[in-house]
């Protein structure tokens, strides 16, 4: 059997070819919920998890946006469930799990709670390995940062800023996009998380002013998204060498159309933005 360096090249194209639309579990703020999200064409699923203080005899994993829990992580793994049950096609879902806040053992049994519960087939090689498997041939789910898993929560993950600034933020992701090698070079996708993300200060001075205290996360990503296509059109190019997903608080299908349209460049147009 040829090693994985004497592979031919695949035809179609992996995951390292296209750019995915992707989103957070974020049913609580963007009023849609991960399976509309789904629906409207989401492929990435960028999900922090963690659980409640052992006093509170909740032993349930949930879902955590801005250091506050959201919903329960088994509502998230059903509606992926639902969405491999009821779509005429088949679809490749990829979520990457980040623990908040979880020890040794709690990590493991996360990584056990959610090979139980997802009903559908996930991949289990390495990155590497994602280069010669077109998107075709995936299962129906890519699973990234479980404990004993392959592919580490650094495979599918941006270098992250909290700040409600968009200012501080796109001018944060212009120069991690602008440092990042092309895709080809790479064997772990590059996230463009488009999004603002509210620090630890922010969350609580909200609590503690029973909400009235600072913009509500679902405002200000609602401007940040305002703001999405004009960054797209000055560094399409740019993204379409170097990025692999990019993602967004509230999600929408017109966003989604437009990262999908960057799949449509040819890779002799790549050129780099100054």
């Amino acid at each position: 059997m040829p090693s994985e360096l004497t592979l031919p090249r695949p035809k179609g194209p992996t995951l390292y070819d296209v750019i995915l639309p992707g989103t957070h579990d974020s049913a609580a703020y963007s009023h849609l919920s991960v399976l509309q999200q789904l629906q409207a064409g989401a492929r990435f699923l960028d999900i922090r998890v963690s659980k409640r203080p052992v006093s509170s005899g909740d032993n349930q994993f949930w879902t955590v946006h801005g250091m506050v829990l959201c919903v329960p992580l088994v509502d998230i793994l059903h509606q992926i469930n639902r969405f491999h049950n009821h779509t005429n096609s088949a679809h490749t879902v990829v979520a990457v799990f980040r623990s908040q806040c979880l020890d040794h053992a709690e990590k493991i049994q996360l990584t056990h709670f959610v090979r139980q519960t997802l009903q559908h087939p996930f991949f289990e090689g390495h990155a590497a390995e994602l280069r010669n498997i077109p998107i075709s041939h995936l299962p129906p789910n890519v699973l990234a940062g479980l404990s004993s898993m392959p592919l580490p929560v650094a495979w599918g993950r941006d270098a992250w800023i909290n700040t409600y600034s968009s200012d501080n933020k796109i001018a944060f992701l212009l120069s991690v996009l602008r440092s990042c090698k092309p895709r080809y070079q790479r064997h772990n996708l590059f996230v463009l998380g488009w999004t603002v993300t509210p620090s630890i200060w922010d969350v609580t001075f909200r609590v503690l002013s029973l909400g009235f205290c600072g913009p509500a996360v679902k405002t200000e990503a609602t401007k940040m998204n305002a703001r999405f296509e004009s960054f797209f059109e000055s560094f399409r190019y740019a993204l379409r060498e170097r990025c692999n997903v990019i993602f967004f608080d509230c999600y929408s299908a017109k966003h989604g159309s437009l990262v999908s349209s960057l799949n449509s460049l040819q890779d002799d147009d790549c050129s780099t933005e100054s």
